[in-house]
């Protein structure tokens, strides 16, 4: 700001005023201040501006790879509500089980973030957000969540958006239906399973061992192959897949083996990521990704603003997309 300063002939507080657009400058001390700026292609230093405000206007975002693009919907859904607070978002994505999250964790931490948000990270512990939290950042945790003191939650209802996909099933008179996901042990996992199961247990239906088939990861090539494990059993009419990339696999065993989409067998995916793009489009169940980020944001400006509230929990509801990949089954 010196040389910008020294060049235009002006004050170092008329620079200020004009790079942050803030007082009144003449028109022609405004651009030999801009021309100044451009002939010495300065830019502001907003690490330094930051310690001198004692705010960085920063959040940051620690999310995890997948292949189905769930976390990248729910980061573009994250980072349009950070620009519309007035704050940037430093994402760091990660692999599962390769990447040192403590690290990752410290290095948002000494960006000195206003807020944290961790999207579906099943290795972020308490022991890991301690940091954060001690140092009194806004900490919000979205779809895979922990019950931790100044900690808040933004949850997808996965029981109620598994039990609708099935509902809309058993509502087209199928009584055969296939599971293909996850086995039920992380939390959202096991809440679609118990959708899918009661679900079934509403209108006097047992879970048939043959009528379930689990994948390793969410994989297309997982779903290739349970879908195939499902249809040497006996075979489902209709299948409830709780993501669009096991059905995107399923969709291509259906391909290579003739069987036709709806005509010959239901499908519903979770998620709606990719679903609108395979052949056919299926139906999926959508997460409002604009309303989780906004959730996001309303926390963590809210416990900024007053550190001791207590923990909150923010739910959203999953969403059927039609695109006519359930036919009517005679019971």
């Amino acid at each position: 700001m010196d040389d910008v300063a020294q060049r235009a002939g002006v004050g170092l507080a008329t620079v200020g005023r004009v790079l942050h657009n803030k007082g009144y400058v003449s028109p022609a001390t405004r651009r030999a201040v801009e021309d100044a700026i451009r002939d010495l292609k300065y830019v502001p230093n907003l690490v330094a501006r930051s310690l001198k405000r004692r705010e960085s206007r920063l959040w940051g975002h620690l999310t995890v790879f997948s292949p189905n693009q769930l976390f990248a919907g729910i980061s573009a859904g994250v980072e349009a509500a950070a620009a519309a607070a007035g704050y940037r978002l430093s994402t760091v994505t990660t692999l599962r089980d390769t990447t040192p999250l403590a690290d990752q964790l410290r290095d948002l931490v000494e960006q000195q973030v206003e807020g944290l948000i961790v999207t579906s990270h099943v290795g972020v512990g308490a022991e890991l957000l301690e940091p954060a939290v001690r140092a009194g950042i806004p900490v919000v945790m979205i779809e895979r969540t922990l019950r931790l003191p100044g900690v808040d939650r933004v949850v997808v209802r996965d029981f109620r958006g598994a039990f609708d996909a099935v509902g809309s099933l058993l509502a087209a008179g199928h009584r055969r239906i296939g599971f293909v996901g996850l086995r039920p042990v992380p939390d959202v996992e096991t809440r679609r399973w118990e959708g899918y199961c009661r679900a079934l247990k509403v209108v006097g239906l047992g879970v048939q061992a043959e009528l379930a088939a689990f994948a390793d990861n969410y994989e297309a090539d997982q779903g290739y192959a349970a879908f195939g494990r499902l249809l040497d059993g006996g075979g489902p009419t209709a299948v409830f897949f709780t993501s669009d990339v096991l059905a995107a696999g399923a969709l291509q065993w259906a391909y290579e083996h003739g069987l036709r989409v709806p005509s010959d067998v239901s499908m519903v995916g979770y998620d709606n990521t990719l679903a609108a793009f395979l052949a056919p489009a299926l139906n999926s169940m959508g997460l409002p990704l604009a309303e989780i980020g906004q959730h996001a944001a309303r926390l963590l400006l809210s416990r900024r603003a007053d550190p001791g509230l207590r923990p909150r929990t923010l739910g959203v509801s999953p969403v059927m997309v039609d695109r006519g990949t359930v036919k009517g089954w005679p019971t």
